[in-house]
């Protein structure tokens, strides 16, 4: 079989968070053993070094998606060569909010009316990347949302809150998550009282009500399938 070449960009400005996030993939992927390499924004963009992958995960970040950034070129040019190349990508809350940009060229990105910090319920369709998952509860940190896609994308996910929680783009293997299915139940502690600690006025907006951990482990079945596709 050949090996998968797992190309990560970690957005995440927080040292600590960022090394967790890693962490975590690495846990998750395990049993799989793809090759990973991990970058950040903070690099050039090399297509060479990006040729050698076959398979591109971007993760969420501090950054706000509804707004300008220097380095918002970086993302566009990695995520435009794998599109070209139709290579798998799977992208994250902050990543999820750039590949819709990425795609469409044009400003699908807003703040969310009421933004979203916890565990929520979410409805999702019948979906490749939601194989092996029933009663889907994921995790939440976001202040911007995706909104006014074009028919090219197909919205796979929703709540009340969100009506993007995921679209799949075409029948592609490219996929944006507005939710967070890599994190575990003590990590999204850690995220929440960090959130409380630096947001006090978002506090009712945090969810602090903890799933059954059962719930969270079937969540990683999503890195599964992407890696299985393409």
């Amino acid at each position: 079989m050949k090996t998968k070449k797992l190309l990560v960009v970690n957005s995440i400005h927080s040292i600590t968070s960022a090394q967790i996030f890693n962490n975590q993939l690495e846990r998750i992927y395990s049993k799989l053993k793809p090759m990973i390499n991990t970058i950040t924004p903070r690099e050039k963009f090399d297509p060479v070094f990006t040729n050698k992958h076959t398979h591109l995960l971007i993760s969420g970040s501090e950054l706000r998606a509804s707004r300008s950034y220097e380095k918002d070129d970086f993302f566009y040019s990695l995520i435009n060569h794998f599109l070209q190349a139709e290579k798998p990508i799977l992208a994250i809350c902050h990543g999820h909010q750039m590949l819709a940009k990425s795609i469409t060229d044009s400003q699908v990105c807003r703040q969310a009316s009421r933004p979203e910090f916890g565990w929520q319920d979410i409805q999702i369709e019948s979906n490749y990347l939601f194989k092996g998952i029933t009663n889907p509860v994921f995790m939440e940190s976001h202040f911007d949302e995706v909104f006014s896609l074009p028919p090219s994308f197909n919205i796979i996910a929703h709540n009340n809150n969100c009506p993007i929680q995921a679209f799949q783009y075409r029948n592609n293997a490219c996929w944006g998550l507005q939710f967070h299915p890599e994190v575990n139940l003590q990590e999204s502690e850690i995220m929440l009282k960090q959130i409380s600690r630096n947001y006090p006025e978002l506090e009712t907006n945090i969810n602090w009500k903890m799933p059954k951990s059962g719930l969270i482990f079937q969540n990683y079945k999503i890195f599964e399938n992407f890696l299985n596709a393409g």
